[in-house]
């Protein structure tokens, strides 16, 4: 733009930067609210399983006991959707639950609120497992030393659907969503006026004399 005492003027190359600029608007908008439903999502999974989350404050059990079988389905730019995926029909080994040898059989403990539980049969052995000794626990199925049963205790979409998860997750996408939106839209409007420069460095979109990746908004299989 030149400006004189009398006279404003466009030149042609600003008009053209402003046109290529809201030419990537669509599809910059759609990345901030991929990005967006993508961090969200992470941050209810974080919410969820904190230890006095409503999971672990209720089911004796550790965040990365529980976290690899609780996937994020991922947003992209063509399909504005996220959800968290299970494995329905995958349950927790019964050696995680504080398994202790009893007269009976095996005690464990799966929920705080019902107390330990009886496994009658069952006993405990060692076993490394990464390089430390866990309690496995297995039961007899005839009156032979074998074969054995390994008992399961509960799944991770089980202990997802106990009371009041659910309900705490979307307190938590409702404070999230708004904050992670307002950013992501924030960064692609630098990246489009050119405040932010980017170049693929290995893979590393490096911005500002500084290495950073990328949020992915691909699908996560």
């Amino acid at each position: 733009m030149t400006i004189t005492y009398t006279t404003i003027r466009v030149n042609p190359a600003d008009m053209e930067a402003i046109v290529s600029s809201l030419r990537d608007a669509p599809k910059a908008l759609r990345q901030a609210y991929s990005t967006a439903i993508n961090r969200t999502l992470a941050g209810m999974k974080t919410d969820a399983l904190k230890s006095d989350g409503p999971i672990r404050s209720r089911h004796p059990i550790l965040r990365k006991q529980i976290a690899p079988y609780i996937g994020i389905r991922k947003a992209t730019i063509r399909n504005l959707h996220g959800s968290f995926k299970f494995n329905k029909s995958h349950r927790l080994k019964l050696s995680i639950f504080d398994p202790m040898s009893d007269p009976g059989g095996v005690t464990y403990m799966i929920d705080r609120e019902k107390g330990r539980r009886l496994l009658p049969g069952g006993f405990t052995y060692p076993k490394n497992a990464s390089g430390k000794k866990v309690k496995w626990v297995a039961r007899r199925v005839g009156k032979r030393k074998k074969p054995l049963a390994f008992p399961k205790g509960l799944s991770p979409w089980g202990m997802f659907n106990k009371a009041g998860v659910w309900k705490v997750m979307k307190v938590s996408a409702e404070r999230r969503y708004p904050v992670e939106l307002k950013r992501a839209v924030a960064f692609r409007i630098q990246v489009i006026n050119g405040h932010i420069k980017r170049r693929m460095r290995n893979g590393i979109i490096v911005k500002g004399g500084h290495d950073q990746a990328e949020p992915t908004t691909q699908l996560n299989d």
